[in-house]
């Protein structure tokens, strides 16, 4: 699959997964609040470079894959606005500075894989307040310290 996903995508009201994994696509999030049952959206290796207007979504989802993507620079604040979220995939991309002690503001997160880009310094304490945290993966980034 190439070319651009249309808008209208978002207005498939009953959808509870989309994945568009693997394809090379441009996707744009605007009128992703239509998507008010989306669950689990898939959009690895898409080639990806922002994630803007994101954050839009509902609060139903769960599942976010946006690894092997272009995505670079500080994790963007839309990421943070996923307050349900349970597994976040966005590992091989290139995020880089510290980890954002923000994710710890997603307290449902179960999975959190950043690993493979290029953060740096150590974790942050605040990772220790994600009770249901059973997964996590850092490896292959640019980390020092010791752990929290």
């Amino acid at each position: 699959l190439r070319g651009t996903i249309p808008d209208g995508i978002w207005e498939l009201t009953s959808a509870r997964q989309l994945a568009f994994t693997q394809n090379d696509v441009d996707v744009s999030f605007k009128g992703i609040e239509k998507a008010t049952s989306l669950i689990v959206l898939k959009l690895s290796s898409c080639h990806l470079r922002t994630l803007d207007g994101l954050g839009k979504i509902t609060d139903k989802l769960a599942e976010l894959h946006i690894a092997e993507n272009q995505l670079s620079g500080p994790v963007p604040d839309e990421i943070f606005q996923l307050s349900r979220v349970k597994q976040l995939f966005m590992h091989g991309n290139d995020f880089n500075g510290t980890i954002p002690a923000a994710f710890a503001q997603l307290g449902s997160l179960t999975l959190l894989d950043i690993s493979d880009n290029r953060f740096t310094g150590p974790l942050p304490a605040q990772l220790g307040n994600l009770d249901g945290l059973t997964h996590l993966e850092v490896q292959l980034n640019e980390l020092s310290g010791t752990l929290p």
